[in-house]
């Protein structure tokens, strides 16, 4: 719950908008958290695991939010089909001694969207298993749902097909604008930066294209963040979203605030030239412990590729430690740096 619902909040801050508003949204993934719909009371005692009904926080938020569960919407009743994702086994079948296996794995629909049906992909002759694959290849089952869905126009908007922008490399902004090339411009400027006061580039929307991309040059921007903006003739900014650009050989640098901390002092890691991957994170290690899964505090980079954050209460013993950046949910090192919590 501390770290689930959190990393829900972004998609709740946006989509519920836009369910409302009609627009067919899929929300799909490896949630880490069972489902409100399947422990019901109807269930308590039908798995071993399932000694009480409970309302799991995230379920509840995205349904609550406006979507359907679509495995849910075609099995309502799970006592009589769970569609078990989590794990068939590690390889299929073996599970470590009191394993617990559940549904964690979901497509959500919301808007106008119609479920047609909702099917488990896994070990061949699996029970529940609608698609059987020999050899499985993961520790996950899969979901495959068949909605039927009436397109929409979507919101204004500017995105980037990559948020880290090499040197040299070419910038790619696609967009929905309002008026299309007649009036409208993208237009890039530094982080926070305003039209036309802090542009850099412009250009109209491709001729007659109210949706589309254009394609700007970043020879002449030096390394750090960047926005790219939508605005209109009378110069309304419609939207604006951000990259970065980054030297041609540049490589993940993370470092604390200071080298040296007093017990019980907040620890502040700042990071630059990081990949920009959703769940790229920062880890505290006691200095050389080879154990990965050791780290003594973590937080999540926010989909920053430069940033900084903030560990308070870690109540670290003094002795030696280091800060790692750590990518994309896994255990890979990509930067580290040393300090010290003294008396």
């Amino acid at each position: 719950v501390d770290t689930r619902l959190p990393a829900l909040q972004p998609f709740l801050d946006v989509l519920p908008a836009l369910v409302k508003a009609g627009y067919p949204v899929l929300f799909t993934g490896d949630f880490n958290t069972p489902s409100h719909l399947d422990w019901t009371e109807a269930m308590v005692g039908k798995d071993d695991h399932i000694r009480y009904a409970v309302k799991w926080p995230v379920s509840a938020a995205i349904v609550d939010a406006g979507f359907v569960d679509t495995y849910r919407t075609i099995y309502p009743d799970p006592t009589k089909r769970t569609g078990m994702t989590w794990t068939p086994g590690y390889p299929v079948p073996r599970l470590r001694p009191n394993e617990v296996v559940d549904r964690i794995d979901m497509i959500f629909a919301g808007g106008n969207i119609k479920v047609i049906d909702s099917q488990i992909v896994g070990e061949k002759d699996g029970k529940d298993v609608d698609i059987g694959v020999a050899p499985w290849p993961s520790d996950h089952r899969a979901v495959v749902s068949t909605v039927l869905l009436t397109p929409a126009t979507p919101p204004l908007f500017t995105s980037l097909d990559e948020r880290i922008v090499h040197v040299g490399d070419p910038i790619v902004v696609r967009y929905a604008a309002p008026n299309g090339e007649a009036t409208d411009h993208l237009v890039i400027v530094p982080k926070d930066g305003t039209h036309p006061k802090d542009a850099l580039m412009s250009l109209p929307p491709a001729e007659a294209d109210f949706y589309g991309a254009m394609t700007f040059g970043s020879a002449r921007l030096i390394p750090g963040e960047y926005e790219a903006l939508l605005v209109d003739g009378d110069g309304k900014e419609w939207a604006r979203n951000n990259f970065w650009v980054i030297g041609r050989d540049a490589v993940p640098q993370i470092h604390t605030e200071k080298e040296k901390y007093s017990a019980n002092e907040s620890i502040v890691v700042e990071w630059e030239n990081a990949p920009d991957n959703r769940y790229d994170w920062v880890g505290i290690y006691k200095a050389n412990d080879s154990d990965l899964y050791n780290y003594l505090g973590f937080l999540y980079t926010q989909q920053a590729s430069s940033g900084k954050v903030t560990f308070d209460d870690l109540k670290l013993e003094p002795g030696k430690y280091e800060a790692r950046f750590m990518l994309d949910d896994g255990y890979v090192i990509l930067a580290s740096v040393s300090f010290i919590v003294g008396e």
